[in-house]
């Protein structure tokens, strides 16, 4: 699509947004073109879901359709707010979706949006958020350090993968001193889908082999990403109809009546992308820093079987130097449960 046409279509949107009374004049005023181009692009924008209308001829009038999309590249300074950017610029997307929804896309937006602002070092974002098919996606890339290079550097992790497995975990942070590590956790938590791609690796934190990554348009939006100079994109995804509450998922994690963070689940599978878990150091890399919780579950998911070595570091040797913490299991299959069961006894 040619650029004066994607740039129409947006002032479209925009006039729509803003309630201008006569949008076909002011469009026409705006790009000094026909009422009948204007006539187009507002056919071909109904056809695609962007708008519906209502009205004949000459007294037709449009507004919003189910289908949204907002982008926009922002260049990053002290001044900006994420809660403005996400408010002022972003935030109509969701205005019709349920109230679950929007919460949880406010956090997002505005969690990973000040990653890249106090993290990241990066200059300049490049955010979209749309809503198609009953599903809302959300995308910030940035042109920082990256965020696999920056904690890597920082933390002295040896590769992607670990620094991958370790922010699943929650509580990881490059800045102690002002951030918790919440962010990145309670969005995997709460979207339907919630990958990272940098240094040309992508992860999908969620573990979801029923999404297709094709079919969605992330592997499209990463490589978009990388063609504009973007070292890390965040995508995140959610049915409109999830029941997901965003105060559910604080609650389960951080319980009342201290509200602390306390609890965590560790997803095995991040551990070794081959998913061959045998030994004590891939037990020790699964347990560490999880004296900073009180309660923890393993997820088995995606795991077909797992070694002595490391089913007796992960369930006896840990656990018995660590009594303070409540340890649990799910998602193991058969081979995975007994394997457990004989370095328990």
């Amino acid at each position: 699509m040619h650029q004066s046409t994607l740039e129409i279509r947006k002032k479209i949107i925009d006039a729509l947004r803003s309630d201008i009374v006569d949008l076909n004049n002011h469009i026409q005023r705006q790009f000094n073109i026909s009422r009948q181009a204007v006539n187009k692009h507002l056919r071909a924008l109904e056809e695609e879901g962007f708008l519906t209308s209502f009205g004949k001829t000459k007294n037709k009038n449009y507004q919003l359709g189910e289908i949204r999309q907002q982008s926009k590249i922002i260049k990053l300074d002290k001044k900006i707010d994420e809660f403005d950017v996400y408010s002022q610029d972003f935030e109509w997307v969701v205005e019709n979706a349920p109230k679950n929804i929007q919460e949880i896309v406010d956090w997002g937006f505005t969690e990973i949006l000040n990653n890249a602002i106090d993290h990241a070092q990066a200059k300049t974002v490049f955010i979209v958020l749309s809503i198609k098919e009953k599903e809302l996606f959300l995308t910030i890339c940035d042109d920082g350090e990256g965020i696999f290079n920056r904690i890597k550097r920082i933390k002295d992790f040896d590769s992607d993968q670990r620094v991958v497995l370790e922010l699943s975990k929650g509580k990881l942070t490059t800045d102690d001193e002002n951030h918790t590590g919440l962010d990145i956790f309670f969005s995997i938590e709460a979207f339907d889908f919630f990958a990272i791609y940098s240094n040309n690796h992508l992860y999908n934190f969620n573990n979801n082999t029923e999404i297709n990554l094709e079919k969605y348009g992330f592997e499209k939006v990463f490589k978009m990403g990388d063609d504009l100079g973007f070292s890390t994109a965040v995508r995140m995804s959610i049915k409109l109809s999830s029941t997901t509450k965003l105060k559910d998922v604080f609650d389960k994690f951080a319980k009342a009546p201290e509200f602390e963070f306390d609890t965590t689940i560790v997803s095995l599978y991040l551990v070794n992308e081959k998913q061959n878990l045998v030994s004590r150091s891939q037990a020790k890399q699964a347990t560490n820093r999880l004296e900073e919780f009180k309660f923890v579950t393993f997820d088995f998911k995606g795991i077909g079987s797992i070694g002595q070595g490391f089913a007796d570091e992960l369930f006896r040797v840990y656990p018995n130097k660590n009594p303070q913490i409540s340890f649990d299991y799910v998602n193991a299959d058969v081979e995975v449960e007994k394997m457990i069961k004989r370095v328990k006894k």
